[in-house]
């Protein structure tokens, strides 16, 4: 028999990204004789401001979408270990030469999709991420709590942000058992050169955390589900034998991660989501009739 599963499309969301160039943006607004001082919307100076987000001295922070680099400045002199990313070169390039005394221990350009590929840090970390980025967080969350101790979103004035990650942390702590916690934390900040932006010099910052399942079955799975992913690469048709022979995994658990899959995906929009179909022995018919039930259950009530 045959069941239809829907997937997320990478390549869809790959193709989403607009790779933005600081230079256009200030010319366009203030003239580039503004340049060095083009900033976040919330532009911290905070000598504590790693643990507003809940991290410690010397944690190896991966920070996604840093955009203008004030947060990842800041988090750098606190004494974590941060490593910036972005994935417009001319951004990592402004933000080198925006503070060229940065603590930042090193810069990448780099889709926040694809990052992590492998342990190696404590956390994910982004402040207000633009939109084509929240709508690949889901990847970039997978990642996290597959490979690092999970992920820590702050948003700054934009309402939008907010409730995207506060339903992705509902997402996760449904589909893998991620620990979720948000809160509202005060953050002494500096004057934004954004149009119209007032910003108080004590700034209300929204904090959200997903962290790492405590499960290491629940780890795995996350781990599963990428592998799974990867695999795919925009086929739209397969076999449950074939696909689970190629990643050495046993028929049921593929299925399971298909499950996971389809129900992230249907926090997608139609244009970032595919359907996948897959033929399935008889001895999986029952199992496959169950899941199909499943799916067709809504995971919370209200999708993006």
């Amino acid at each position: 028999m045959e069941i239809e599963f829907v997937v997320p499309s990478v390549r869809k969301l790959l193709e989403r990204k607009q790779p933005w160039n600081p230079v256009q943006g200030v010319s366009k607004w203030f003239g580039r004789t503004y340049l060095r001082g083009y900033s976040q919307t919330v532009t911290p100076n905070y000598p504590e401001l790693h643990r507003k987000l809940g991290l410690k001295e010397g944690e190896r922070v991966l920070f996604v979408a840093g955009s203008f680099g004030d947060w990842a400045n800041n988090l750098a002199e606190t004494g974590v270990e941060v490593h910036y990313t972005d994935v417009s070169k001319r951004m990592v390039d402004y933000v080198k030469m925006r503070f060229p005394k940065t603590r930042i221990k090193s810069f990448a350009v780099a889709d926040s999709m694809r990052w992590p590929q492998k342990v190696g840090y404590d956390r994910i970390v982004s402040f207000d991420p633009p939109p084509w980025v929240i709508k690949s967080l889901p990847l970039a969350i997978l990642r996290g709590i597959a490979h690092t101790k999970g992920c820590t979103f702050a948003a700054g004035y934009e309402r939008g942000p907010k409730i995207v990650f506060d339903l992705y942390g509902k997402i996760f702590a449904r589909l893998y058992g991620t620990p979720y916690e948000h809160s509202v934390e005060k953050v002494s900040a500096r004057p934004s050169v954004l149009p119209g932006i007032r910003v108080r010099r004590q700034s209300p910052v929204w904090v959200f955390h997903i962290r790492a399942p405590q499960s290491e079955d629940s780890r795995k799975a996350a781990q599963a589900d990428l592998r799974i992913l990867a695999s795919l690469k925009g086929m739209e048709k397969t076999d449950i034998r074939v696909l689970a022979g190629r990643l050495r995994m046993s028929e049921n658990r593929v299925i399971d991660s298909l499950v996971r899959l389809t129900k992230l995906s249907s926090f997608l929009d139609d244009e970032t989501r595919r359907p996948l179909v897959v033929e399935m022995p008889g001895k999986l018919y029952r199992r496959a009739s169950e899941y199909q039930e499943t799916l067709e259950r809504p995971l919370l009530e209200k999708p993006i």
